[in-house]
């Protein structure tokens, strides 16, 4: 059977399916709605949506098929007229089974620690009435996540090949990593690694690529323009004054949330609502039960047309909180090329991306947030163009933007991320790796879980000493140093101006001497 292109419209009242079957024949079309399920069978094409919602089979359903354009044309009634069914144009989620994935609190077997799933649903076509018995239901609540908390990660038993990527269900992919001119990988040898050596191994190659008088120079750049009072001057000045798109999205959310308070009467709980003050107060008070009133972020033809090419997968997870963190880890190096790039996609893009991301990079898998924190600050002071603490807090706010704006949003990233890395010719494994996984299943993360961890994005604050590379010393030598050259720089000027006053003293004494001279004569 053939899955066919669909796209699905809505308005108040109906569902309308256009289905894309070209050289049927239209009397053998068979269809089947009920609940939330639609069904349709036509030789050779078979089509199972799970809607968001309910609709029904009654006199007001109608259909059509234009024999020009190859299309079938459903218009399906909503079984509560003005329903809004959210995520229409998540279309692998719609032909997914509704079934239920593990809980995140569910420990991993003992003798599977450091395997990929042992079963991986790629097609449930033949399984619809099939449920695992022992897989307890998906989180429903962020309670489920203790962000900061980390986790004890398993004592590794020797294996004869490592396991990596999403949901660590790879292995294999980077035996020849050395021939294809791959410069980000940061592990040695992947094949062999464990979660513990490959931590180390990232840590220690951070220490060593740390350049001292590079950051020195970053920070003495602003702090120069902050001394002369133009804290806009210079680059990395500039790049924090920068605001991203999804800055303005949020903006534009929070007013459309601070109207519909209005409207309720509750302007005053809204009135300190600002996002350039970035307080917890203000942006937290978009809270999830302003959600549903706001419009949704729109998906562009392209976009659609890449979400309607991601493989149609399920997957066995006991453990999502390490996944949720990963994310974070990526969208920190999409954040930081973003806004140093202002917005657009460069060459250096993939490079940054997949450098700053301790996820990609070096095969990391975190337990804690605070974790992802300090490894995005490290890498962000160690490897790229602008190595500024400030930029880098700047960049975090950012991450926090996107995980407020929700799932959709960071689909529009990842999709994003996924095409730059695509076209690359030694980068794009890492697209196979993890990103294109993570396109699938952020459609069905949970929504609880993504606003719980832009709370705790917002609250986290990272120390310059916690970092390991004595930040603050480095800062208050230069400081000094920079005092040290004025103060020798004024006794220059100093001790120039009592020579030039010595030297024309000496030139009027000169001159006076010499019309003595003449008046005497």
């Amino acid at each position: 059977m053939i899955t066919p292109t669909f796209s699905i419209e809505q308005d108040e009242t109906f569902l309308t399916i256009t289905i894309h079957t070209p050289h049927i024949r239209a009397q053998e079309i068979d269809m089947f709605i009920a609940g939330n399920e639609f069904k349709l069978y036509v030789k050779p094409y078979f089509l199972r949506l799970h809607l968001p919602g309910n609709v029904v089979e009654d006199e007001r359903a109608s259909a059509s098929y234009d024999i020009a354009a190859g299309t079938i044309k459903a218009r399906i009634p909503k079984e509560t007229a003005g329903e809004h069914f959210p995520d229409l144009d998540l279309l692998p989620k719609l032909l997914a089974r509704q079934g239920e994935s593990p809980s995140i609190s569910q420990p991993a077997s003992t003798h599977r620690r450091n395997h990929a799933p042992l079963i991986e649903v790629l097609s449930d076509d033949n399984n619809d009435e099939k449920k695992e018995a022992d897989v307890e239901p998906c989180i429903k609540e962020a309670e489920a996540f203790d962000w900061q908390l980390p986790q004890t990660l398993p004592q590794t038993e020797p294996v004869l090949a490592s396991y990596y990527g999403f949901n660590q269900q790879y292995q294999g992919h980077l035996r020849y990593w050395t021939e294809t001119g791959n410069e980000v990988n940061e592990i040695e040898h992947p094949e062999q690694s464990t979660v513990e050596s490959r931590r180390e191994e990232r840590v220690r190659k951070e220490n060593e690529k740390f350049d001292d008088d590079y950051y020195i120079a970053d920070f003495m750049q602003k702090q120069l323009a902050q001394e002369e009072g133009d804290e806009g001057k210079g680059e990395i000045a500039r790049l924090m004054k920068y605001r991203t798109r999804w800055w303005d999205e949020l903006r534009k959310r929070q007013k459309a949330a601070k109207k519909a308070a209005n409207d309720d009467g509750l302007s005053d709980r809204m009135e300190q609502l600002s996002l350039e003050k970035e307080s917890s107060t203000a942006v937290d008070a978009v809270d999830a039960s302003n959600d549903g009133a706001l419009a949704e972020l729109e998906y562009s033809a392209e976009e659609e047309r890449w979400i309607r090419e991601l493989p149609s997968k399920e997957y066995l997870i006991s453990n999502e909180k390490p996944i949720y963190l990963g994310l974070v880890d990526v969208m920190f190096a999409y954040s930081y090329d973003h806004r140093i790039s202002e917005g657009e996609w460069t060459i250096e893009s993939a490079w940054t991306i997949c450098k700053l991301s301790a996820t990609l990079s070096s095969l990391e898998t975190f337990t804690a947030l605070d974790q992802v924190v300090l490894a995005g600050f490290r890498r962000a002071l160690a490897y790229p163009l602008y190595r500024h603490w400030e930029l880098t807090e700047k960049v975090w706010t950012d991450v926090y933007v996107l995980f407020k704006l929700g799932r959709r949003a960071l689909l529009k990233v990842l999709l994003a991320i996924k095409q730059q890395l695509d076209q690359h010719d030694a980068y794009h494994i890492y697209s196979q790796l993890y990103i294109t996984d993570y396109c699938v299943w952020i459609q069905r993360a949970s929504d609880a879980a993504i606003r719980s961890l832009a709370h705790e994005l917002h609250q986290v604050k990272m120390s310059k000493e916690n970092i390991g590379w004595h930040l603050e010393a480095l800062e208050q030598l230069a400081l000094e140093e920079e005092e040290d050259e004025e103060d020798e720089t004024s006794e220059e000027e100093t001790s120039e101006e009592e020579t030039s006053e010595e030297e024309t003293s000496e030139e009027d004494e000169e001159n006076e001497d010499e019309a003595s001279n003449k008046a005497s004569e």
